[in-house]
């Protein structure tokens, strides 16, 4: 059961002779207003707040040197009454709710002072919350997933009255409001997640959540009223709408042994380290990586006219292609198991390397290797994006040496062995010739053979057997 909230209204209504200038003052008071009476006349009210540590109001004594002080408490029906106070200060007490004072002055000719004062609190609460403090699912909105519903606050306090004491007449006195709100974690995009105060219902105030966030939030919400006295009540907020977040995809190195198993070791050094630092080629995996919020499915589109449904934050997908590529990434969240909402992210546009022989590990293409005991044993090709090709080597006098043809990946080099026998070559210059090779074709476009000896160039061997 809530406790009742305890408000003391106290009348002191200032009355005025030609001679004297009696008045009441409340140099503590939190808010400070006048009467409403229907003869014209008006009086002080004065608000105390319940944590108010110097409620008092006092009686103006300039220019009433030799005055007596009497203060009389008002009464419905009954009129004023004397009390036992007698000087010059009156310290406002916690109850009865509802008392009124009048200040009496007297050096021969009386003069009197009236005003009202309030003893100032009320209670907060939101009742569109379960037991658990998160928001009631008849709060959600069933229409736009940018707008997530409302929350509904009960705004309790007794009514604040006071009395015509020439006519008894009871009126109500009431303050304004504001509100703010505030989230947990803080929403630092503007406009979303904004929260805009409808018309009162009643005591109850409904506040309606607008361009809903992705995240679940507390939502605490803050009413002040005109002595600034702030009552507060909060609620989780859960989130409907997700967040779509694509990441750049990055090319996965081609050395990785759970993406490129059962491989040479020969492979895996060619396509090492100082190979995956400077080249995207195709095919090959990239890897995408989503921080979305909020998100049950995620829909990867991959530019290349594919896509794949997961429930997880990345996922490889392997082009076959070089090319320019725009991925995006939809995601969608599921409440009440009824409703649904969406959201999309166009990733930036992003390449995959042409066709080429880069340049080598050394900053420019190998021309010179030191087989079988040197330091650089074998000699091969930097590709990039190639698939197929042909490449003979000759020697002098125009014997080949060395041929091979097939998947470039699958090329292991030129070991410096004369067409793979145990027979070593000897120290000399060597040249080569790339017959021809197939590169993989950009997006929506058939492979192609490149021309025939389209590249040539020399080699020299150093043999340190």
């Amino acid at each position: 059961m809530r406790k009742p909230v305890f408000q003391l209204i106290f009348l002191l209504l200032i009355t005025f002779t030609p001679a004297a200038y009696t008045q009441i003052l409340a140099p503590s008071a939190d808010f400070s207003d006048t009467t409403f009476y229907y003869n014209g006349k008006t009086d002080s009210i004065f608000v105390f707040n319940i944590d108010n540590d110097s409620p008092y109001i006092y009686a103006d004594t300039v220019n009433y040197t030799g005055y007596t002080f009497q203060w009389e408490s008002y009464s419905p029906g009954i009129g004023f009454q004397v009390m036992a106070e007698t000087s010059s200060r009156l310290k406002i007490p916690a109850s009865p709710v509802s008392q009124g004072y009048r200040l009496v002055l007297n050096n021969g000719t009386s003069d009197t002072a009236v005003c009202w004062v309030f003893n100032n609190d009320f209670e907060v609460e939101i009742v569109t919350k379960d037991e658990d403090g998160n928001i009631t699912q008849d709060a959600l909105t069933s229409g736009d997933c940018l707008f997530i519903g409302y929350i509904e606050m009960d705004y309790i306090r007794d009514t604040l009255f006071y009395y015509n004491p020439s006519t008894n007449e009871k009126l109500t006195f009431e303050m304004a409001y504001t509100y703010r709100y505030e989230t947990e974690p803080v929403i630092s995009d503007a406009g979303v997640g904004s929260v805009k105060n409808a018309d009162p219902l009643n005591n109850r105030l409904r506040f309606y959540i607008q361009n809903s966030w992705w995240e679940d939030a507390i939502y605490t919400i803050t009413i002040i009223d005109d002595a600034q006295l702030e009552r507060s009540d909060d609620v989780n907020v859960t989130a409907i709408r997700p967040k779509a977040v694509l990441l750049s995809p990055t090319a996965a190195p081609l050395d990785d042994r759970d993406l490129y198993p059962n491989r040479s070791e020969a492979y895996y050094n060619i396509y090492g380290e100082d190979y995956n630092n400077k080249h995207k080629p195709a095919p090959n995996f990239y890897l995408f990586e989503s921080e979305s919020k909020n998100a049950d499915s995620l829909t990867w589109h991959f530019g290349d006219s594919t896509f794949v449904t997961t429930d997880t934050s990345s996922v490889y997908h392997e082009y076959k292609n070089w090319g320019t590529f725009k991925p995006r990434l939809e995601v969608v969240n599921y409440f009440d198991f009824r409703r649904e909402c969406y959201d999309v992210d166009v990733g930036d546009e992003f390449e995959i390397d042409p066709p080429q022989f880069a340049a080598g590990q050394k900053g420019s293409q190998q021309n010179a290797f030191t087989p079988p005991n040197g330091a650089n044993p074998i000699w091969r090709m930097v590709d990039v994006s190639i698939l197929d090709f042909e490449i003979a080597i000759y020697n002098r006098y125009g014997r080949r040496v060395h041929y091979f043809k097939g998947n470039i990946r699958d090329w292991e080099g030129w070991d410096g062995r004369v067409n793979n026998s145990t027979n070593m070559a000897s120290t000399g210059v060597y040249f080569y010739v790339l017959k021809k090779y197939s590169a993989t074709p950009s997006f929506d476009e058939t492979p192609h053979e490149i021309g025939d000896e389209v590249m040539k160039g020399t080699i020299h061997l150093f043999n340190t057997e």
